[in-house]
């Protein structure tokens, strides 16, 4: 299987050559370290095992972010401890997207825009399942956002997992939901989302900066079941720690569709 870092050391130095003055330092960065991790460019370490009374050498990594061999290390971290926290229930999946229109605001004004949309979708999923005629009973939800597509533009987005069910009011209760086959209504979930986004654009500022369209128009969300959660983590933990290194991303065979 060809890595990234054998692409980077087959073809680097002479896109390099190319390219190199249109390139910011920090992409050159990065390239290096790909090429140098865990390789002897940066030293290692030397482990004794007590299984086999030998030493053993190992190389160092080089733990930048956009590494694939690093990154998917700490997604197979995260997602155990993820799958420890499932409770014995079934889970929902839950997508919100913003229009075209707020993107530009939102890559100019990172800080301030992202917590925004993963507060607001979560507050949109957290609402409408406290509804007595859905659940009506308080839930819990994960959050995950994602900075652009399958095939890499950017199109900020959030994920949700959550409990298809809550505790009641006496905090020891299991209240299941109404329904056996439906989850949360996309439409109520889009509203207060996109509602909870303009109140606090406003509070930040930048709700001028946005087209008026946009706080008019229907905003997208998707609700769907996915069983236990086990799949839809899988899924999650190949980008929570993953970054856009090509315009040409390929769906992998199995990915969860949204």
């Amino acid at each position: 299987m060809v890595e990234l870092a054998d692409i980077f050391r087959d073809a680097g130095p002479a896109y390099l050559q190319r390219f190199g003055d249109r390139m910011l330092p920090s992409h050159k960065r990065v390239m290096r370290h790909i090429i140098e991790c865990r390789t002897p460019a940066l030293g290692g370490l030397l482990y004794d095992c007590l299984k086999c009374d030998k030493k053993h050498g190992v190389c160092r990594s080089c733990g930048d972010r956009h590494c694939p061999q690093c990154q998917g290390y700490e997604a197979e971290r995260w997602l155990e401890k993820q799958r420890q926290l499932l409770l014995p229930c079934e889970y929902g999946f839950a997508c919100c997207t913003v229009p075209a229109g707020l993107r530009e605001v939102a890559r100019s004004h990172q800080r301030t825009v992202y917590p925004i949309l993963m507060r607001a979708a979560a507050r949109a999923v957290l609402e409408v399942s406290g509804r007595r005629r859905f659940v009506g009973g308080l839930t819990g939800v994960m959050t995950v956002l994602h900075t652009w597509t399958q095939v890499g533009i950017y199109h900020p987005h959030v994920h949700l997992v959550f409990p298809i069910g809550g505790l009641g009011k006496d905090g020891d209760s299991w209240i299941k939901p109404r329904s056996k086959t439906y989850v949360v209504p996309k439409n109520g979930i889009a509203k207060i989302f996109r509602e909870t986004v303009e109140r606090e654009f406003r509070k930040a500022g930048l709700y001028h900066q946005v087209p008026s369209t946009v706080w008019r128009q229907r905003w997208g969300a998707h609700v769907k079941r996915v069983g236990g959660g086990e799949k839809v983590l899988l899924y999650l933990s190949r980008y929570v720690f993953r970054v856009a290194t090509h315009p040409c991303l390929r769906r992998r065979p199995g990915d969860l569709q949204v």
